[in-house]
């Protein structure tokens, strides 16, 4: 009984804190005078909170663009000095360093890179030139999606405590 009590003790504190990625709908529209042409997009963003800087890294992107197609993310201060980060006081945000993807079609060869960021009270798109006004909605998915690590911690309890109680009854006599 002391070995399983180990076990399962060990388990719960294993599960004091799981990571979790959390996935965020969004929507921006924005028109680029320069380029004369107008950009809807739409998707979802994942992003994992970092409990020591109580604001989350966004990890993934996925949606299109109607101006230019799939959107793929950039690192961190791969264009712009994007940080990716997202603050999630009361209403989801994304400051003014911005998050930065990469789109298919756009630009003279074929794919550019887009920094969505927010500053003096508004979103802008920005495509290497200057920015472009534009609205930009955020909001909370309605479920969080759990981490592989996650996943594969909680499935290696089980079959731990699953086989210690297997043996127990075999040793047992009958």
């Amino acid at each position: 009984m002391k070995k399983f009590s180990c076990i399962l003790l060990l388990s719960l504190s294993a599960f004091a804190y799981t990571a979790s990625a959390d996935v965020f709908d969004f929507s921006y529209n924005v028109f680029s005078s320069s380029a004369n042409v107008q950009d809807k997009a739409s998707g979802t963003i994942t992003a994992t909170y970092d409990p020591v800087h109580n604001d989350y890294d966004i990890t993934a992107i996925s949606g299109t663009s109607s101006a230019w197609g799939a959107l793929t993310l950039l690192p961190a201060g791969a264009f712009e000095g994007n940080d990716n980060l997202l603050f999630y006081p009361t209403q989801p945000f994304i400051d003014f360093q911005g998050i930065s993807f990469t789109v298919a079609g756009a630009g003279d060869i074929g794919t550019g890179d887009v920094n969505v960021f927010y500053t003096g009270g508004a979103y802008y798109e920005d495509v290497g030139d200057l920015g472009h006004p534009g609205t930009f909605s955020i909001s909370p998915a309605t479920s969080s999606v759990p981490e592989a690590s996650s996943s594969a911690l909680l499935l290696s309890v089980i079959g731990a405590i699953g086989a210690t109680l297997w043996r127990r009854r075999k040793v047992r006599p009958a």
